[in-house]
This record gives C-alpha cells, sequence and structure tokens, in this order.
C-alpha cells in the first residue's frame, strides 16, 4: 500500500499494527506454550513431508490475479459509483473473501486519484482484512483437528475487534 499511496498507508498503520500485534502476541504466547509441553503423545500426520512450493513466476497465477484485480476494479467503481461509500465498503467486503491485494491496490489507485478519501479507502482494505480474515478463521475452525480451529478463532474476534475499533477511531477522527 504505501508504494500506491503514502497516505492510505500511514492510515493503516494502527488498525493493521493493533491486529498483527494482537495475532503475534497469541503466537508467541502458544509458541511457548508448546515448547513447555514436550513432544505430542501421537505422531502428527503429514509431520515430515516436504512441502511443495509453486513457482512464483508461473504465468497462469499472474493472469489470474489480473483478471481478480480487474473485476475488483470494476466492482468497486460500479459500487461505489452507484452506492455510495456502503457500495464501497460491502464491495471491499466480498472482494476480500478471496483476496485482499485487489482491495488494496483499487483502493489506493483511487485515493491516489483524489477520487477517494484517504479515510474511506484505509477503511475500505480494513474491512477486506477483517473478511478475509473472517474467512481463515472459519477455515481453521471446519478443516482442523478438534481443538485447533477454537483457539486461532478466539484470536482472530479479539484481533478483528481491536482492528475495527481502532479503524473507527482514526477515519472518525478520534470520536470527537
Amino acid at each position: 500500500t504505501m508504494f500506491l499511496d503514502r497516505g492510505v498507508a500511514a492510515a493503516l498503520v494502527v488498525p493493521l499494527g493493533l491486529m498483527g500485534a494482537v495475532t503475534l502476541a497469541a503466537a508467541g504466547w502458544k509458541r511457548r506454550e508448546l515448547r513447555g509441553a514436550g513432544p505430542p503423545a501421537e505422531p502428527v500426520e503429514g509431520a515430515g513431508e516436504a512441502v511443495v512450493m509453486a513457482n512464483p513466476f508461473a504465468l497462469v497465477p499472474a493472469i489470474k490475479w489480473g483478471l481478480v484485480l480487474s473485476a475488483v476494479l470494476v466492482v468497486m467503481a460500479v459500487a461505489r459509483q452507484y452506492l455510495g461509500a456502503q457500495g464501497l465498503y460491502v464491495a471491499a467486503a466480498v472482494a476480500g473473501l478471496a483476496d485482499v491485494d485487489a482491495v488494496t491496490v483499487a483502493v489506493s489507485r483511487q485515493a491516489g486519484a483524489g477520487t477517494l478519501a484517504v479515510a474511506g479507502a484505509s477503511l475500505a482494505i480494513t474491512i477486506a482484512v477483517v473478511s478475509n480474515t473472517v474467512v481463515k478463521g472459519a477455515l481453521a475452525l471446519t478443516l482442523g483437528r478438534a481443538g485447533f480451529g477454537r483457539p486461532i478463532a478466539l484470536v482472530f474476534v479479539v484481533a478483528i475487534a481491536v482492528g475495527v475499533g481502532a479503524a473507527l477511531l482514526v477515519t472518525t477522527g478520534g470520536g470527537g
């Protein structure tokens, strides 16, 4: 975001920084807890298997991302034109279910061009991040083993509450 619009990046430091801090604190706490627990009682499924990495310069994924970005740009522009700020935020939430980067690029470019206020762009990005975090929490709850997803979802709920609260304070000028 900083390379697209410094004002939007500055507005995101507090809400996304706090969300990240909550998540990192929870990860550190969990790591410390696991270090003291010793080895697992039963073997962990998939442990020791090699992780297959995809080529980051492959053409097909780049084209897919370009198509997603183009679609998000069009949907966000149309939503904002016909539904105003609420349309932009709804489009950010929907697009964020799958990808935050496209929303970030779209609204940062609009803010850089002066067609969208920095506060609106930062709120749209925060909404997309929240939407994406909800999806990841739901995946942890539904795809993880018993007891895996609940603590992750709890951390995400706290991080979302802190991030949204901070975003609202930043975008409303401190509430007063």
